[in-house]
């Protein structure tokens, strides 16, 4: 069987865990995926702290101005008392 197309049989029944050795396999993969110099971690780094700060408190004047909005037209379009 060639090498490209060989693949790892999985359990059919999913009540089963996964064997030890397809276990092993998905944590050696994901390490390599998630680590290093090609890994994610280096394509995708994390923003810096200031860059969170100033997005959450874009995010909260926006919801703020959203809030006043909607108080205002409610207020608005709120019912008369009757006489």
């Amino acid at each position: 069987m060639p090498r490209a197309a060989c693949l790892v049989k999985v359990s059919s029944h999913p009540g089963r865990p996964a064997p030890v050795t397809v276990e092993a396999l998905a944590a050696k993969i994901a390490k390599q995926d998630y680590s290093g110099q090609n890994g994610y971690t280096a394509i995708a780094p994390s923003p810096s702290i200031s860059l969170r700060i100033k997005a959450g408190l874009w995010i909260e004047l926006e919801a703020t101005a959203a809030f006043v909005l909607g108080v205002g037209l409610a207020s608005l379009m709120g019912k008369e008392p009757s006489q």
